[in-house]
């Protein structure tokens, strides 16, 4: 099989999961290299889930590129998560191959092992800054401590994990403010079998809560290894469709994670 022939083929499906209707579901549409971005943008507004990767031939890899309902992302984890998962089950690359995605910004790298799949994600910088007077006000938390990471987005530790479950964040007032990308993240009990657990609101992108989010670990994995020194975690994220994701340091800039997949359905687009 080749690409070419899957041209315009449209897939759902559910990351980081191995149970249907579980995970976060993203749109996997694979295109030729002259499909216009704003046809990207129009269709993942179409698609109205969280993301939609788009990928294409690109020199000795694949061109990928992640819409969200609103805006192009530079980077997403469930959706190239997916989309490899759809070269993979297709059989448009062998089982045994290393799968090269080329973001605008980054470059990605997703190999099989058993029936998970394996990707490495870039390590996201933080930086802790006072908490804003106005932000219980702006968001409805009350964080111990607040980090500034890369593309935009906040990370607040909450005090414990019934915070992180509890939590309803004013999506509505976020969206305008300079917190519409915001992770939630607090230390789970003994008796959870994770880590840490997590949530994350991106309003600002269309997204209200985002159920399951690869990409959340690039700030998630270096906060969690300053905080206890471990690094490879296995966390929760708390969204009402659930997830895991195993993450694990591969050097100070890099981290592997780890997760499944599954086809909800797959057609043509006819435009």
């Amino acid at each position: 099989m080749t690409l070419q022939k899957h041209i315009k083929s449209l897939f759902q499906v559910d990351a980081f999961t191995s149970e249907a209707f579980k995970g976060n579901p993203a749109g996997v549409v694979i295109i030729d290299n002259d499909t216009d971005a704003d046809f990207m943008q129009k269709f993942a507004a179409e698609m109205n889930l969280s993301e939609t990767a788009y990928i294409s031939y690109g020199n000795d890899c694949f061109n990928i590129r992640f819409f969200t309902p609103y805006s192009e992302v530079p980077l997403c984890g469930h959706a190239s998560l997916a989309a490899a998962h759809v070269l993979f089950e297709n059989d448009l690359v062998k089982s045994t191959d290393t799968i090269k995605f080329k973001t605008p910004k980054y470059d990605l790298s997703f190999s099989k092992k058993g029936d998970s799949l394996v990707l490495e994600f870039p390590i996201y910088k933080l930086e802790e800054i006072k908490i804003p007077g106005n932000f219980n006000e702006i968001t409805g938390l009350t964080p111990v401590e607040l980090y500034r990471t890369e593309h935009n987005w906040f990370l607040a530790y909450l005090s414990n994990k019934t915070e992180v479950h509890r939590a309803h964040p004013l999506v509505n007032h976020m969206k305008h403010s300079d917190f519409g990308q915001l992770i939630i993240t607090s230390k789970s009990d003994k008796s959870d079998d994770c880590d840490f657990i997590y949530r994350c609101f991106a309003p600002s992108l269309g997204i209200n809560e985002d159920p399951v989010t690869g990409s959340a670990q690039c700030a998630l994995a270096p906060f969690w290894r300053m905080k206890s020194g471990k690094t490879k975690f296995f966390s929760f994220q708390a969204s009402k469709r659930t997830g895991y994701i195993q993450s694990e340091f591969i050097n100070d800039n890099t981290i592997q994670i780890t997760g499944n997949a599954i086809t909800i359905f797959e057609g043509k687009i006819k435009i």
